[in-house]
């Protein structure tokens, strides 16, 4: 349950440290993570193309507004059936249903059916417009490596984890930026979701080739979840909630259409910028791992996340596309370094065998509130002005955080390992003091 590893004492040794770790990481759990990197590249790829292709077709932001929230809301659904039944379907099962439903729907959208049948084709194949991989597969993955990592681990596993996604969903940025600067026909947008499509089934095949223990299926029972982590998870998942309804008006989607709208951007310089941003998160991960060991993971959550809307405000009012490019870099640097804490700050609250059910209930929150707000602010796009969603979001973000702080500050982890990391959360705690690393 000890942290076995050197106390950090600087940025540097702590990621010295996160690099060792990866000694310690299985066949299956790379595997998970390849898994991860294919299928966070289809993501990235279509939080690019998505908007440009819609576009051809001469959909309005309202429509775009209300695919993108059709999408999501297909993927809050898988979400609730992995929190439900994956357990006992199987794991690597569930995983494989998951790849097919995201192979229909790029199926069907290279296809370039009308409005009405993409409405449909968005929901059952779980069109990820929000540009972030936080669906149904990516809530299991994280339930698997934190089922088959040590305790002491969990923080620089899913450091990994996010890292491997958003490199995936990086180089996906840039080939979707890439790959549309040839002349628009329908034969460029067909080949573009059939791209999507080869991406998906490549994940389906990786996860064929998971391990049959992840396909032993339970007994039909329900988990049962210990009233004092029911009312953890509940009161996160209120929280997440509005934390991604916030979100919900920044989807990748919907930003690439206020950036061609406002600057007249190609793909290219759309995919480059979030390639860049991709990048930038990245490297936030290391830096979150590093500042949780000082500081403790609800600090890390909350103060590395707030700056990051103010930033968002700016944006709204720069006025040449260079100083948006700068404010959305900058906020990049700080916006997900409450990923793998959280998701770690979750792990501690639960015991084990809740852990499947705690990571679904919260990612299910987050995805449905996320499916819930496209379509508003694509509706405010067209109809008050383009930087209205910015605003909204941002404002909305910082109420999150004022209340995640408020609500979970004298709250304590379950194991009491974790208890000695969240006690000495004071922005002067030394890494020395902290004795383990989830």
């Amino acid at each position: 349950m000890l942290n076995l590893l050197p106390k950090p004492t600087s940025f540097l040794s702590y990621n010295e440290e996160i690099m060792k770790s990866k000694l310690c990481l299985t066949n299956d759990t790379l595997l998970v993570l390849l898994s991860a990197f294919v299928r966070s590249a289809g993501v990235g790829y279509l939080g690019v193309v998505f908007a440009f292709s819609l576009v051809s077709l001469g959909l309005t932001a309202t429509q775009i507004g209300l695919l993108v929230s059709l999408g999501l809301a297909g993927g809050a659904v898988g979400t609730l059936g992995v929190a439900l039944f994956a357990d006992r379907f199987g794991r690597r099962h569930s995983l494989i249903l998951l790849s097919l439903l995201s192979i229909g729907g790029g199926v069907g959208f290279s296809f370039r059916p009308g409005f009405i049948v993409m409405i449909f084709i968005a929901f059952i194949g779980m069109i990820n417009g929000m540009g972030r991989d936080r669906g149904a597969a990516a809530s299991l993955e994280q339930a698997i490596l934190g089922h088959e990592t040590p305790p002491a681990d969990k923080t620089p596993i899913y450091v990994f984890y996010w890292v491997v996604v958003d490199v995936g969903m990086a180089l996906g940025s840039l080939m979707g930026g890439a790959g549309m600067l040839q002349p628009r026909g329908n034969t460029t947008y067909s080949v573009t979701f059939l791209l999507y499509t080869a991406l998906s089934g490549l994940t389906g095949v990786l996860y064929f080739f998971l391990p049959s223990k992840w396909d032993i299926r339970q007994k039909a029972r329900q988990t049962v979840i210990q009233p004092h982590s029911r009312k953890k998870i509940l009161h996160l998942s209120y929280l997440s909630a509005l934390d991604s309804f916030a979100g919900g008006f920044l989807t990748s989607t919907l930003i690439a259409y206020w950036l061609y709208v406002r600057f007249d951007l190609n793909e290219m310089a759309v995919g480059t910028l979030f390639f860049l941003g991709r990048i930038a998160n990245i490297l936030s991960y290391f830096a979150a791992g590093w500042l949780a060991r000082r500081i403790g993971l609800l600090y890390t959550m909350v103060f590395t996340h707030l700056p990051s809307h103010f930033l968002l405000f700016g944006m709204a009012y720069a006025p040449t596309f260079f100083w948006v490019a700068v404010l959305f870099l900058l906020r990049e640097c700080l916006v997900e370094m409450d990923v793998p804490t959280r998701q770690a700050y979750l792990s501690a609250m639960v015991e084990p065998h809740e852990q499947t059910f705690a990571t679904g209930v919260v990612n299910l929150t987050r995805t449905a509130a996320w499916s819930i707000a496209p379509v508003f602010s694509g509706y405010a796009m067209a109809s008050l002005s383009m930087f209205t969603p910015l605003i909204a979001g941002g404002s909305l973000k910082i109420i999150y955080d004022g209340l995640l702080w408020y609500s979970f500050r004298n709250v304590r982890p379950l194991h009491p390992n974790d208890q000695k990391q969240h006690t000495k959360t004071g922005i002067g705690a030394r890494a020395g003091h902290l004795k383990r690393t989830f």
